[in-house]
């Protein structure tokens, strides 16, 4: 399908050259003469070219769309594997990092400045 979509104004485009080329500059390379209008000519290569603006950038968005989906199926995958690398506390580990705060707290470590040794 993009292909085609690529290949038709190839055809168009060289349709309007070869009209214009040879009702206007006949010096330049073409193949022979066209019947038609100027107007009709252009008109045609206007359309075309919007019909062809579109289709790239619904072509550009729809892709740039699957694109963020794939990352963002990814993540998932990706936090896992982060998580099992990480290293789980054991409870007793815990309970003492817990009790460190408890105490401290307690024990006035709060009211240190941060000129202190504490940071």
């Amino acid at each position: 399908m993009p292909f085609m979509a690529l290949i038709r104004p190839g055809f168009v485009y060289f349709a309007s050259w070869d009209y214009f080329t040879s009702t206007y500059a006949p010096q330049l390379p073409h193949v022979g003469t066209c019947a038609g209008e100027p107007f009709a000519a252009i008109a045609g290569d206007v359309i075309l070219s919007s019909y062809l603006v579109l289709f790239i950038s619904f072509y550009i968005a729809t892709y740039r769309k699957m694109s963020n989906r794939r990352n963002t199926a990814k993540t998932p995958q990706k936090a896992e594997k982060r998580m099992e690398k990480t290293e789980v506390p054991t409870m007793k580990e815990t309970a003492e990092s817990a009790t460190q705060v408890v105490k401290a707290a307690t024990n006035g470590m709060h009211n240190i400045s941060p000129s202190g040794s504490f940071f």
